[in-house]
């Protein structure tokens, strides 16, 4: 019924493979059920549910990429557990 926000942060980001079109964060929240949003100037572009399902052995981490495809269009995609 309401919203809790996890993370907010505005990223500049250069043209496709220049040395500043990456991003990366580390740890920015729990493992936990979250959706995720990505909003440019012009709105939001996309969204993604993410859902921890690495085991939970005490080895695994959970991993999200959020890829920046164009100005409009927004790709996701989960899970290298470590």
């Amino acid at each position: 019924m309401s919203e809790n926000t996890l993370y907010a942060e505005w990223f500049e980001l250069g043209t496709y493979q220049s040395d500043n079109s990456y991003k990366q964060k580390v740890a920015i929240f729990d493992e936990q059920k979250a959706l995720v949003r990505v909003k440019t100037n012009n709105g939001y572009i996309g969204e993604y549910t993410f859902i921890p399902d690495c085991p939970s052995d005490g080895n695994t981490g959970e991993a999200i990429e959020v890829r920046l495809v164009s100005a409009n269009h927004v790709q996701f995609q989960q899970n290298w557990c470590r």
